[in-house]
């Protein structure tokens, strides 16, 4: 890392992609928003939305039903293979 980039790496949306990107992923979007999109697209593709909300949403009951699974992020191992299975019908093999 560079001096510049450890001295300026936690101002709001600092960069080192240039003009590629902020490097923040997709911060200003919703990610129940982006799946109900899909949903509304494609009935039958099923939407696994990763989030740091979904332990809250599991709890308070407010999985959106065009959702399919909601797992916390970041997802061990073991929750990823059972999003897939869920939504493949439990068909997956290793």
């Amino acid at each position: 890392m560079t001096e510049e980039t450890r001295r300026r790496c936690l101002e709001p949306f600092f960069t080192t992609k240039g003009e590629r990107g902020t490097g923040l992923g997709m911060p200003y979007l919703d990610g129940r928003k982006v799946g109900a999109s899909i949903a509304a697209a494609s009935a039958h593709t099923p939407v696994i939305l990763p989030t740091g909300w979904g332990q809250r949403l599991l709890s308070e009951n407010e999985i959106p039903p065009h959702l399919k699974v909601v797992p916390s992020k970041p997802p061990k191992m073991h929750e990823v293979r059972a999003a897939l299975a869920a939504v493949s019908g439990g068909s997956l093999s290793r």
